[in-house]
């Protein structure tokens, strides 16, 4: 099973969740990104940058399903 992740900035203006549930024979996964304003100030291109890393790794992980 992929590891569950979520990430927030300290003012809680951004934020990322990856969560992966198994429901029964299925898997769900659910990914979720919130960014509270349109407009920042560039001092908040590392946390940006830091989010969007995360969930890129997320995103494009490998998930193998063995039938058993």
């Amino acid at each position: 099973m992929p590891k569950n992740k979520k990430i927030i900035t300290d003012d809680k203006e951004i934020e990322y969740s990856y969560v992966a549930e198994q429901k029964g024979n299925k898997l769900e996964v659910t990914s979720k990104t919130k960014v509270s304003s349109p407009d920042y100030p560039k001092d908040y291109y590392p946390a940006f940058k830091q989010i969007w890393g995360v969930a890129s790794k997320s995103e494009n992980q490998v998930i193998s399903l063995i039938k058993k």
